[in-house]
């Protein structure tokens, strides 16, 4: 990722940092932050979930979505660790995610349904008698 997509995402967010740009609309303001030594003719939507949702709902967005994946992996690791075998998949699944989140712009919609559908079945599970300590066999 160039240091110019960057720099335009933190910029929209310093403009307005709690709330900042609004949810889609990086690609209608993002040419109003367009770094000065931006030497191309073209500009590329940040390619980081975490700087585009920066960028779109500020703070108070970026911090939802980092609990929401921090609670999500938290609870498939006690899963994992409860001795349910698919508490591993979804922990190695959730960091795939937040991986991915890293290095691509997110905008694949089977990636967004994926992410959900994982995110609801690790809160599923969590709920679960299957999962709590005394209903699992060694």
């Amino acid at each position: 990722m160039s240091d110019s997509v960057r720099t335009m995402a933190v910029n929209m967010a310093y403009d307005s940092p709690w709330l900042a740009q609004g949810v889609n609309n990086y690609e209608f303001k993002m040419y109003g932050f367009i770094p000065s030594e931006q030497r191309q003719s073209f500009e590329y939507i940040v390619n980081s979930k975490f700087l585009l949702t920066l960028a779109e709902t500020g703070l108070v967005g970026l911090t939802a979505l980092v609990c929401l994946l921090v609670v999500t992996s938290c609870r498939a690791f006690n899963l994992a660790k409860r001795g349910l075998p698919l508490g591993t998949g979804l922990l190695c699944s959730m960091i795939v995610v937040v991986l991915d989140m890293n290095v691509e712009s997110y905008e694949a919609g089977s990636l967004l349904l994926n992410s959900w559908i994982l995110i609801a079945i690790v809160a599923a599970l969590w709920s679960s008698e299957e999962a709590t300590p005394s209903a699992v066999s060694l």
